[in-house]
């Protein structure tokens, strides 16, 4: 089973970390999303107005300064998934010659988390994978193929239904579509620069994600992708040319 994985800020993707100042969670207690305390004071910093304020990049909410607040909730959780993770058991040793060894993470992964800890954590892990980040760009100059995907079929533009985001389809599914709740599988590609740049800032495969609402520029993509899928989608924020692609309906 793959372990679930820790709680990240939402515009640096940075795991938090209960003793590390800069990476433990603050709540912007206006509207009540979290994000590390590093990117709260680069939002405080890089306020439109200069005021000593954040502006939420999820709600668009500004809360100040002195509003900001440790989540200690969350810090817990991010304490207890952490220790956990570090005290996990090694697999017992076979004494059968024929018997399959352990699975052994590759070096550098977590070590895989027991049931109960991945569903105390699951509501929060999942909130936080968002991302966002306030950062003007033009629009993308070129556009291809999803790498390693076979050819697209034909284009077909358009925008999220509510984040008004462009998309454009370079290669068409031939799967179902996602409804709400379901728990899905997908690569994703960010660039900084344009659609197949050289400023690359993510190439994740097989992340699984639990398309939970409507509302999250992620969900409503998924929404709308049929299995196979390849869509760019073009954002005012953070790495402004993010390109998706639907692998399976868990």
């Amino acid at each position: 089973m793959t372990a679930l994985p820790l709680a990240q800020c939402g515009v640096c993707f940075e795991d938090y970390h209960h003793e590390d100042t800069d990476r433990q969670p603050q709540v912007l207690s206006r509207c009540g999303h979290s994000f590390c305390a590093a990117c709260v004071r680069g939002l405080i910093r890089n306020h439109p107005h200069d005021r000593r304020a954040a502006v939420c990049p999820i709600c668009k909410r500004e809360t100040s300064q002195s509003d900001v607040h440790i989540n200690y909730d969350l810090r817990d959780i991010v304490q207890q998934l952490r220790t956990a993770t570090a005290a996990a058991p090694a697999p017992a040793p076979s004494n059968t010659t024929h018997s399959t060894p352990p699975a052994v993470p590759p070096t550098g992964q977590e070590a895989p988390l027991t049931a109960r800890q991945r569903q105390e954590a699951a509501d929060y892990a999942l909130a936080l994978q968002l991302s966002n980040e306030i950062n003007d760009t033009d629009p993308p100059s070129n556009q291809t193929p999803f790498i390693g995907g076979g050819a697209p079929l034909r284009r077909r533009t358009g925008t999220l239904p509510s984040s008004g985001y462009p998309y454009e389809v370079v290669q068409e599914g031939t799967g179902r579509v996602p409804t709400l709740n379901d728990r899905v599988k997908y690569d994703r590609i960010w660039w900084g620069d344009a659609f197949d740049g050289r400023d690359k800032v993510y190439d994740d495969r097989g992340r699984v994600w639990r398309v939970y609402d409507r509302y999250y520029w992620l969900n409503e993509a998924l929404l709308e992708m049929r299995v196979g899928e390849v869509r760019q989608i073009t954002m005012p924020y953070g790495a402004p040319y993010r390109q998706l692609r639907l692998v399976s309906i868990e």
